[in-house]
Formats: structure tokens, sequence, C-alpha cells
């Protein structure tokens, strides 16, 4: 049996940089693909700066700000248009500002998407089952439901947003906060830095399934009567995605390894406390030190991130500090609660590539 069934993951994931040029019709390559879930965010300051987030399913224009609690807008100048290798922007500011530097990270779910029956709530669903992505919209009751996303295995980390409401947060379900994490109704936010909360309004005390089913309580950030929502939700696949947790050591020095079983190329932290969501990726700060530099000689330390709850720009982690990320896995050197406190627990969220050789056996090397 081959060891994953990602052969390459840029078919299905990319993190890219790009200038802004502040012009209508700025066509971005950011694969070999066409992504159906898109990230952008301004990275060099905080001026219009927000997490931006678009889909196929609710169609370019329609933005969402992970790091704030709006509803949906629509901005006629911001993503126009979806394309077979990428997106076309308009003059937005936070997506497309005149010289500015900006991160863009990208999923391929089904393309097309298609009614969805297999919950007690219909869906409209765009699915990937290689890659355990669906992008997935629908309707609240009001009271206790069900949603199918297409997914032929079990959803392990799941986002859902109130499009209609605003002053909503994101609802956030993770496999790694606890055992039975769904059926115990534990969420988080990801758009600020909350602890994790518990009520029996969110999961309805049951964990989604393994074809994709997922279980809503009758809460409004979740399931509100007439309500408009989307959710995206992602199962994991060996070789290309992992979502877990771990405990932090506390050392700057040598810290906690997390294994993924592929190099990561985008990682999230969190902890269950008040901290905030830690996003590096393999490509905002490089991959190797300048001679001469503070990190000169460390193989892979990433030290600077974003944070998903906050419209803020990159930020630099202590001197020698970080993230480095190997052919399995990820090793902290931080001490620093928000991401390696000692004691602490974590959950995580990454996406990468195994390095196999023809007899399908990863590479475990660094």
């Amino acid at each position: 049996m081959a060891y994953t069934g990602v052969n390459k993951s840029s078919d299905i994931f990319t993190n890219k940089r790009f200038t802004g040029n502040g012009a209508t019709g700025q066509t971005l390559v950011t694969g070999t693909f066409p992504p159906d879930f898109c990230w952008i965010k301004k990275i060099e300051d905080s001026s219009s700066s927000e997490f931006c987030q678009f889909d196929t399913v609710r169609g370019a224009t329609k933005v969402i700000q992970f790091s704030t609690n709006e509803y949906q807008q629509t901005i006629s100048n911001s993503l126009t248009a979806f394309t077979s290798t990428g997106y076309t922007l308009g003059s937005y500011a936070a997506v497309n500002g005149t010289g500015d530097a900006f991160q863009s990270m990208n999923w391929k779910a089904g393309g097309s998407s298609s009614a969805n029956t297999d919950g007690s709530i219909a869906t409209v669903t765009s699915v990937n089952n290689t890659a355990g992505f669906a992008v997935t919209s629908y309707t609240g009751t009001g009271a206790n439901a069900t949603i199918g996303t297409g997914l032929t295995s079990k959803p392990a980390w799941v986002i859902i947003k109130n499009l209609t409401d605003n002053g909503t947060e994101y609802m956030v379900g993770h496999q790694g906060i606890a055992t039975n994490a769904f059926a115990s109704n534990k969420y988080m936010h990801i758009n600020t830095n909350s602890s994790v909360q518990t009520n029996s309004s969110s999961w309805n005390s049951t964990e989604p399934t393994s074809n994709g089913v997922i279980y809503l309580g009758n809460g409004s950030y979740l399931n509100g009567s007439g309500k408009s929502y989307i959710c995206y939700s992602w199962s994991e696949k060996p070789g290309y995605s992992s979502f877990g947790g771990y405990v932090g050591n506390g050392s700057a020095t040598d810290g906690t390894f997390v294994y993924t079983g592929f190099a990561p190329k985008w990682v999230i932290c969190k902890t269950l406390g008040t901290d905030n969501w830690m996003l590096y990726t393999d490509n905002i700060s490089g991959a190797t030190a300048p001679t001469g530099s503070a990190l000169s000689g460390i193989f892979n330390r990433h030290n600077r991130f974003l944070e998903t709850n906050s419209g803020g720009a990159t930020q630099s982690a202590g001197t020698n500090q970080g993230m480095d990320m190997y052919a399995n896995g990820f090793k902290l050197f931080e001490d620093n609660g928000n991401l390696n406190g000692s004691g602490t627990s974590y959950i995580y969220m990454a996406f990468g590539q195994s390095i196999v050789g023809t007899n399908n056996i990863p590479n475990n090397a660094r």
C-alpha cells in the first residue's frame, strides 16, 4: 500500500507570496490547480490588513475575515474571479494594495459544487476526497440537525461561520482539543484568542461520521433558523495533512517535536487557553538564515509568524527562536507560552508533503 495518496501536495495546496499593484485586473497564478478556498493576508503592516477568505461555493467578491467577527460582505473590487490556476484581484487594499507584500494560501476542493442530502439539512458542497477537504454551505434550522459535506472520511478540523449576523464568532471543532472533542461539545473561535469552550448547542454531543456528516446543535453560531452558513472541513490524509495536539516543554533550545509524517509547509498552533493562533509557513521567513545573522548555521529556523485572529503584520519570535520544519514534522524553539509553554496543551493543523522513494517508504531525515 502506498504511504500517501497525495503524490504532489502542490496540486491541492499552495503558499504564495505576491506584491500588490493596486490595479483592477491583476491575475495571480497561485498553483497548477483552480483554488476553491483562498486566504489572502497583507503581511508588512497593520493598515488594511485583515485576513480575507474567499471560496468558490459562495463565489467571487464574497469576503469573510478570520481576524474579525463581521458577517459576509460583498466587495466588488476584492477577489473578482477564480481562474484555472489562481484568481483575479481588484484594487481593494486588503488584497492588492500598491507595492504591499501579501501572503496567499490556497486549497483545492472539488471545483463545481453540487447538492448533498446526506444530512437532515440539504447542503451545497465542493469536495475533494483525495485532499480530504470540503467547502459546504447551508441554511440553519434552529433545531438539532446534521449536514453532509461529501467527505468519505471523518472530519478532524471544522470551521463554521454565520454569514448573516454581524458580531458572530467562527466556530472551530478540532479532534486534538480532547478525546471525543465533538461529542464533548468543545469548540474554539479562530478569530479570537479565547480558550476552549463547552456548550451543548454546538456539536449536539456527537462526533462527525466516517462519511463526512457533521452534527449541529441549535446555537446561532452554527445553526440559527434561516441563517446562512459556510463550513470548511478537513479530514486527515497521511503524508499531507495532520490535525492533533501536543504538550510544550518550555525550552527555547530543545523544544517539543511534533511528528506529522511529512515535511510541513504550513502550520497553525493554538493553546487550549487564552493565547493567539500562531501561523507559520515555509515561505514567510525563508528556510535558511543569511550568513552572519543571529540565525546563521541554524538549519531551518522559521522565526516569523502571523496570528490568524489579528490584522497585524508578521511578527518575530525571540532571538534564535521559532519553529524548524523537518521532513517528518516540526520542532519548537520557543519558551513563550503561545507556542511551547512548559506543560501547556496545544492543538495544531499542518499541511505539507511526504518525501518518499519509489518503494513508498517515507524519508525520515531532516
